[in-house]
C-alpha cells in the first residue's frame, strides 16, 4: 500500500506543529524555574465570566504610572514597549521609566529591569490579564494582592502565582 503524497505532507506539518508547541512550553518551563522574580500590586477587578468560568481579571497597579508617562502621541496609538522598574525590599515592581529607546543614566537604572508592555486603546496590557481557577474557589482567591512573576533577559514576563498581603501564595 502506498500511501499519498498529501498524507506525508499532512504528517510533516502536523509534526512540526507539534514541535513548535513543545519548544514554546519548553521556553515558558525555563522561564518559571529560572527567572527573576517581579511582584506586581493588583488593582481590584471583577472575577467572574459565565462563559469562561470563575477566573480573576488581573489589573496591575503598574499600570497608572506607566500611562502618566506616555506622551500625547503615544496615548494615540497602539504599540509594544518596555518599562524599566526597580524591586522594593518585597520584590515589588515600581516604576523608573518607560524605555523609548533614549539614553538614560546609568545610575537611574541600576538595579532596574525591564518589562515588556502593550498599549491597547486606552490599555495598558502587562502579562496576564486573567488567573484561572477551579469553580468556587473565587472567595480564596479574592484575598489575592499582588502577582508573581518570572521575567527572563528580554523583559519577556511570565504569571506564576497569585500572593496575598504577606506574599504567600495562594
Amino acid at each position: 500500500m502506498m500511501l499519498s503524497r498529501g498524507f506525508w505532507l499532512a504528517l510533516a506539518a502536523s509534526v512540526l506543529f507539534l514541535l513548535a508547541i513543545n519548544v514554546q512550553v519548553f521556553k515558558n518551563e525555563q522561564l518559571l524555574s529560572g527567572g527573576t522574580v517581579v511582584r506586581l500590586a493588583l488593582v481590584p477587578v471583577d472575577p467572574r465570566s459565565l462563559m469562561q468560568g470563575d477566573y480573576m481579571a488581573l489589573r496591575y497597579a503598574l499600570e497608572d504610572p506607566v500611562r502618566a508617562a506616555m506622551d500625547e502621541a503615544d496615548i494615540k496609538r497602539n504599540f509594544d514597549g518596555m518599562v524599566w522598574v526597580r524591586l522594593d525590599a518585597n520584590g515589588v515592581a515600581q516604576f523608573v521609566a518607560i524605555d523609548k529607546g533614549q539614553a538614560m543614566d546609568e545610575a537611574e537604572l541600576k538595579g532596574a529591569i525591564r518589562l515588556q508592555f502593550r498599549k491597547r486603546d486606552d490599555a495598558i496590557k502587562l502579562a496576564s490579564n486573567a488567573w484561572f481557577f477551579e469553580e468556587g474557589r473565587a472567595e480564596h482567591f479574592e484575598q489575592a494582592k499582588y502577582g508573581e512573576f518570572r521575567v527572563d533577559a528580554d523583559g519577556r514576563v511570565l504569571l506564576a502565582a497569585m500572593l496575598d498581603e504577606a506574599f504567600r501564595p495562594l
